[in-house]
C-alpha cells in the first residue's frame, strides 16, 4: 500500500466532528472513566485526570500511583459501520472514492487516540499527554467533498492542590504547556486522489504552542454520603496557541455524593455537572447539551461499573483492575447539532493501562 493510500485511508477513517456538522462542545481531554459516568467529574476528580477536570481533586487522591503506559483509542459508530466499505474502496480511484463519499453524505466520522503516562499522589500530579482527533463529513452528492477537522497535540501538565478547614475545602491549580497542530479544510475527490495530497495536507496544517492554567475548588461536607460541590475554571488566562487558535476560558460546576459500604468493599458515587456555564465553547445556548450526570460503583477496588447521561444520551462504562494492568471501556454519544436531540454521534473508547 503506497503512502498516499495510507494517508488517505487514515484521513477518511480517523475523523473529527466537522465544523459544518455543528456545535460539538470542545473539551481538551475526556477520560474513559469519566465518560462512562456521563462525563460528570468536576466534583469527583480523585485521580491523575484531575489535571484536566478539576485540579482541586488532587487533594482527594488517597495513594500514590504511577502509570507507565495507558493508550486509548476511540471510534464513532459511523466509522465502525463503514470500515469494511472503506477497506474495499480503491482510494486512488476517483469514481470509487466519490461513490464512497456519496453513500455517507452528512454523516460525521469520528476517531481519536492518545496516551497520558502520569504520576500522582495526594496534593500533586504530573502527566504528559499525546492525543489526536479527526472528524470528517462528506458533502454535496453531485460533486462530493470531504470536510476535515483534525487536531494533534502534545502537552505537559503539572498540578498541586491543598486542603483547608479540616480538608473540607480543596483548592488546586494546574499549569500546562501545549503544542498543537490542526487542520480545518474541505477537499474534493480530485484533490484527495492527487499524488501531492499528503503534501497539500501538510501545507494546510497550522501549528502553535502556548502555556495555560486551570483553577479549581471542591467543598465536601463531612456528613453521610459526603456531598461535594466543585467548580473549575479552564484556561483561566485563555491559552493562546498562535496559528492553531485558542483554548478559551470556560467554567464548569458539579455536584457529587460518595459513600462506602460493606467495610469499604463497595463504593458508590453519584455526580452531576453543568459545563461551559458562560457559553464560551459554542455559539448555542442549549442547556441540555451542557448537562452531564452519572454513577460509579466500585466492587472491592477491582471492578467498576458506570452509567450516566451525556447531553441527554445514555453512557456506560467499566474498569477491570488487575493490579499492574487495568482495562477500561466506555460508550457515550456526543451532540453535534445546535441543541440536544438533534444529531448524536455514538462513540466507543477502549483503554489499556500499565502501572502501579
Amino acid at each position: 500500500m503506497d503512502m498516499k493510500r495510507i494517508y488517505a485511508f487514515a484521513t477518511i477513517s480517523m475523523l473529527l466532528a466537522a465544523p459544518a456538522a455543528a456545535a460539538e462542545l470542545d473539551h481538551f481531554f475526556k477520560s474513559p472513566r469519566a465518560l462512562g459516568m456521563g462525563n460528570a467529574f468536576t466534583a469527583v476528580s480523585n485521580d491523575a485526570t484531575a489535571l484536566f477536570y478539576n485540579p482541586a481533586g488532587l487533594n482527594k487522591i488517597e495513594t500514590w500511583n504511577v502509570t507507565i503506559l495507558n493508550p486509548f483509542v476511540e471510534g464513532g459508530q459511523n466509522i465502525l459501520d463503514a470500515r469494511s466499505e472503506i477497506e474495499d474502496t480503491d482510494l486512488n480511484n476517483n469514481a470509487e472514492l466519490a461513490d464512497l463519499l456519496r453513500n455517507h453524505i452528512g454523516e460525521t466520522f469520528h476517531a481519536s487516540f492518545g496516551l497520558y503516562p502520569n504520576f500522582s499522589k495526594k496534593h500533586f500530579a504530573f502527566a504528559v499527554l499525546a492525543q489526536g482527533e479527526v472528524n470528517a463529513t462528506p458533502h454535496t452528492p453531485q460533486n462530493p467533498r470531504l470536510e476535515i477537522d483534525s487536531q494533534v497535540s502534545g502537552s505537559a501538565h503539572m498540578g498541586y492542590a491543598m486542603g483547608f478547614f479540616d480538608e473540607k475545602l480543596s483548592v488546586g491549580a494546574a499549569g500546562k504547556f501545549v503544542h498543537m497542530e490542526s487542520l480545518s479544510k474541505i477537499y474534493t475527490v480530485v484533490e484527495m486522489t492527487a499524488d501531492d495530497f499528503q503534501d497539500r495536507v501538510e501545507d494546510d496544517m497550522v501549528t502553535g504552542d502556548g502555556f495555560g492554567i486551570d483553577l479549581g475548588a471542591i467543598y465536601e461536607m463531612p456528613v453521610f454520603f459526603h456531598p461535594a460541590v466543585g467548580v473549575t475554571v479552564h484556561n483561566a488566562l485563555e491559552t493562546d496557541l498562535g496559528d492553531a487558535g485558542k483554548l478559551p476560558t470556560s467554567i464548569d460546576v458539579g455536584l457529587s455524593v460518595t459513600e462506602k459500604f460493606a467495610d469499604d468493599w463497595l463504593t458508590l458515587t453519584l455526580a452531576a455537572d453543568y459545563v461551559d456555564v458562560t457559553g464560551e465553547l459554542s455559539s448555542d445556548d442549549d442547556v441540555t447539551k451542557r448537562l452531564h450526570g452519572g454513577m460509579e460503583l466500585w466492587l472491592s477496588k477491582r471492578l467498576a461499573l458506570r452509567a450516566g447521561m451525556n447531553q441527554g444520551y445514555f453512557t456506560a462504562g467499566a474498569t477491570l483492575n488487575l493490579w499492574i494492568l487495568s482495562l477500561d471501556y466506555a460508550t457515550y454519544a456526543e451532540e453535534l447539532g445546535l441543541e440536544s436531540g438533534t444529531v448524536d454521534d455514538r462513540r466507543h473508547v477502549v483503554q489499556v493501562s500499565v502501572g502501579f
